[in-house]
């Protein structure tokens, strides 16, 4: 996987570029501020001529040298440096060396250096001034720093751009960890997705707490859930197939193998043909069993709105002339309105299964009751018989695949009907409970409506 492509990457790249965005717009905010420093000092330059002319006017020359001595050491506005100089040439008052170089700067000014030893601007210092000349011959040059100025700006300036910059520079570090977690990640995924197509279903993403990919990681993991889930049911029809098919196979081949012995008889041929379609029919039953208790452990039925009290009454119908046949008795007590959201084919398998096992175990002249009602906020489902019943000890396994109990040898069937029942009631998330009927088998199922 290459860095350089990944979102933080890019992120990092355009903070980067921001950083050195900063700096560029600093340096020229810096060269910018030169002009308009230069400006403010020479408005501070008229402003401050304006001021002193009345006093240059109304005050005796010692005087007004006192003013400036004064303005020069404490009250100097924004610093301003000054040279007060007699009609003589002789020098009054100030600070700003006679005989100084100075440059021409246009507008009526002149920029000169001025070296100061000490305080704040200490070494040559940058100005900018003009002078003024008086009706009786003194003159008198006003000036400022001009470093002083952009001094000011820049106190401000770049600690606001070392802060961006710094700020840029974290995010891009951030960014450029946040990407290599990212890479790792990736690489961690794509690591236990080799090992998942190598055969190892029990491979789980780690859950990263505060990743991006948190979210992906916990759907993938329930994906992966669900594949392993199919995968086992697969395998667990084969395998059920495999052992429940092998015996009715094995009779029929030894039916069709004793018909060939000796001499092929019609009445022989005729028995072995009927014994043949015996144990293909059964091998039909019980291939059917089972792939219907795959589909249902599989969750891949459909659900949708289902009538059961339409459903149960069906099935009670179909089954009451087969019921009356063995002198036996058949009700059904049915609340109205049982709508469920439920996979109507195999809940009618499993309702079918809970009847015909009560029909095919109940003696001559029993009492069978079919119930279905409302109760709270699920629906309850009750096929109770007069037979023989279960065991306690028997009860858990007689919900288990191709488990034939002991009351149950010599009774034609596979053994798959009651876990055929609890396979769709663990499809709609229901409950099924087998209980004493005293005499008899109750078969207590509980179904939610949502």
């Amino acid at each position: 996987m290459n860095l350089t492509r990944t979102t933080g990457a890019r992120i990092a790249l355009i903070l980067f570029a921001y950083a050195i965005a900063a700096v560029v717009g600093s340096t020229i905010v810096f060269l910018a501020s030169r002009p308009v420093s230069e400006s403010r000092i020479r408005e501070a330059i008229a402003r401050e001529r304006d001021a002193l002319a009345p006093l240059a006017a109304r005050l005796p020359a010692a005087a007004f040298a006192g003013v400036i001595t004064d303005r020069g050491l404490v009250a100097a506005p924004d610093g301003a440096e000054y040279r007060l100089e007699a009609p003589s040439g002789i020098m009054l008052a100030g600070r700003i060396p006679q005989g100084i170089e100075t440059r021409d700067a246009g507008r009526g000014c002149l920029r000169f250096d001025l070296a100061s030893p000490g305080g704040a601007h200490a070494g040559t210092r940058h100005m900018l001034g003009a002078e003024v000349r008086y009706p009786d011959g003194a003159r008198l040059m006003i000036a400022y720093d001009v470093g002083a100025e952009i001094e000011d700006a820049l106190r401000v300036l770049w600690p606001v751009t070392l802060a961006v910059v710094l700020t840029s520079l974290a995010g891009m570090v951030a960014a450029l960890g946040f990407a290599r977690r990212g890479e790792q990640q990736v690489r961690d995924a794509s690591a236990l997705v080799h090992r998942i197509l190598a055969g190892d279903l029990s491979q789980r993403l780690p859950s990263w707490p505060g990743s991006v990919f948190s979210v992906v990681a916990q759907e993938f993991n329930v994906a992966l859930d669900r594949i392993e889930q199919l995968t086992v049911a697969m395998r667990t029809v084969a395998d059920s197939t495999a052992h429940d098919l092998r015996g009715p196979l094995n009779r029929l081949r030894a039916a069709l193998e004793y018909a060939l012995v000796g001499d092929a008889q019609p009445a022989r041929l005729r028995a072995a043909v009927e014994r043949s379609l015996g144990e293909l029919e059964r091998v039909e039953t019980t291939l059917e069993a089972l792939l219907r208790i795959a589909l249902a452990e599989a969750g891949t039925a459909s659900l949708a709105p289902v009538d059961l009290a339409g459903i149960v009454e069906d099935i009670v119908d179909l089954y009451r002339p087969l019921a009356e046949q063995k002198g036996q008795t058949l009700d059904a007590r049915l609340d109205a309105g049982l709508v469920l959201n439920g996979n109507g084919q195999l809940l009618a398998q499993a309702v079918a299964n809970l009847v015909d096992n009560a029909i095919k175990y109940t003696p001559q002249g029993g009492h069978l009751v079919v119930r279905a009602a409302q109760e709270r906020d699920g629906i309850s489902l009750v096929v109770a018989d007069s037979g023989p019943g279960i065991a306690v000890e028997d009860r858990a396994r007689a919900l288990e695949r191709s488990r034939r109990l002991p009351s149950s040898a010599g009774t034609p069937g596979s053994g798959l009907g009651l876990a055929l029942v609890a396979a769709v009631m663990r499809l709609h998330g229901a409950t099924i409970e087998l209980d004493d009927g005293r005499p008899g088998l109750v078969v207590r199922l509980w179904l939610r409506r949502g």
